[in-house]
Parts: structure tokens; C-alpha cells; sequence
């Protein structure tokens, strides 16, 4: 887990990482004040945790005892903790709660998401991406520990069954999903070496594309990724 984490953490800081980075920013900018309270769970290395700092207080946990190390050494607050239970001395009244690819990896993925309710303020929003188009599961999800990956009627459901409403859902990496298909199941080629070298700057250089894109208000309707921002429901 920690040798995926050191190839993941290459990928996010190669050409996609930089792209998946301003998506996160951008999203960031819409639904948290600055000078918020913000808690990234799961936040691995802390490349993605990093981005959030411009816009308030951050702490984050993470599972892996040796991820946590190595995310401090990057100057985050980070405890040891799982999505479905955070350590007991974590405030409940956080502005936003992050979840970047991580509910995948939750084999209850509603307990998870209950335990973010459970310590976000009531005016709180949770931001998260998860893996899109469940037909593309295959041997490398189940190597990444992927319980799933999602449709947005099955994330949406999960949202509400956890006592969230839906307040924005949409697409990313729509453009290459056909790309991804083929690597995946006639290559056989690893995302994370797709991510990287020249295949990730022309990959950075789509997704870029995209997310000026979505600055204009155009979502693709659905992609590799699933970006979503739920708030506490009724």
C-alpha cells in the first residue's frame, strides 16, 4: 500500500496531478469561505491536503502509519484515522470535509460518509472525487484496493442513504475515457505510468482544457472521475 501510494504520489505530481490539482482549487473556491475550517481525509502523502491551505485551516488524517509520517514532514496536521472513524479528539464542526478518492477504498462507503456528517458543521459541505463509470472495474482497481467505482445514480443514492443531498455532481477526465478503456482492458497499460512522461503532458493538457471548461459552467455529464459537493439533508 505505502509503494502505491510513493507511484501515486509521482502521478499527481506529474502532468495529471498539476490538472487534478487546479479542478481542486477551482471547486474549493465555490464551496468553502476562506479561512474555513477544512479536514482532507485519507489525504495519503498530502500532495492534494497542500492545495487546500490557501483556503483556511487544515487538518487531515490518514490510515498509514508511515503515510502520516510522511505527510507531517510536508508541515500538515495530520492523525491517525480511517474514513469510517476518525480519532476521538477531532473537532465536529468542520466547514468542509475532502474525500479525494477515497470512498472507493471504503468497504462501507455509507459509514464512511455518515462520519463525515457526523463532524461537519450543519452549514458544512464534503467534497469528493471518486473513480466514474463502474463498467471500466477491472484487475487494476482491484490492485489500487478499489472496492467499487461509481455511476453518479449509485453515488447519489450512497449520499442520501448517509443523510447528504446531492448539491453538485458532474464529470471529469471526460475526454479520454475511451483512451482509459483501452489502456485498461486491451493494453493493459497502468494509469499511473499513463500519468506520467510524455503521455501526462498531453493528459494535462486535455484536462486542462476541461477545467477552463467548467470555469464557463460547461460539466461533462459523466467521466473517468466523479466530482461531488453534498450538504447535510433535511
Amino acid at each position: 500500500m505505502v509503494n502505491d501510494a510513493f507511484l501515486l504520489d509521482e502521478a499527481m505530481r506529474g502532468g495529471w496531478g498539476r490538472a487534478r490539482g487546479e479542478l481542486i482549487e477551482q471547486v474549493m473556491m465555490k464551496v468553502c469561505p476562506f479561512d474555513g475550517r477544512i479536514l482532507d481525509v485519507g489525504c495519503g502523502t498530502g500532495v492534494n491536503t497542500l492545495r487546500l491551505l490557501p483556503f483556511g485551516t487544515v487538518w487531515a488524517i490518514e490510515p498509514v502509519e508511515e503515510l502520516v509520517s510522511l505527510a507531517r514532514s510536508n508541515g500538515l496536521v495530520v492523525e491517525r484515522g480511517s474514513a469510517e472513524k476518525y480519532p476521538l479528539k477531532l473537532r465536529k464542526d468542520f466547514g468542509v470535509i475532502t474525500m479525494f478518492d477515497v470512498l472507493e477504498h471504503c468497504e462501507n462507503d455509507v459509514e464512511a460518509l455518515r462520519e463525515a456528517r457526523r463532524h461537519l458543521a450543519s452549514d458544512g459541505k464534503v467534497f469528493l472525487t471518486v473513480p466514474g463509470l463502474a463498467s471500466l472495474y477491472s484487475d487494476f482497481d482491484v490492485g489500487w484496493e478499489h472496492y467499487r467505482r461509481y455511476s453518479q445514480r449509485q453515488l447519489g443514492f450512497v449520499a442520501g442513504v448517509a443523510g447528504f443531498k446531492v448539491v453538485h455532481m458532474s464529470g471529469w477526465n471526460c475526454l479520454l475515457w475511451s483512451v482509459s478503456w483501452l489502456l485498461r482492458f486491451v493494453v493493459r497499460y497502468d494509469d499511473v505510468k499513463a500519468a506520467s512522461g510524455v503521455g501526462g503532458k498531453v493528459l494535462c493538457g486535455v484536462l486542462r482544457v476541461e477545467n477552463w471548461l467548467r470555469k464557463k459552467g460547461i460539466f461533462g455529464r459523466w467521466g473517468l472521475s466523479i466530482v461531488c459537493v453534498l450538504e447535510k439533508g433535511g
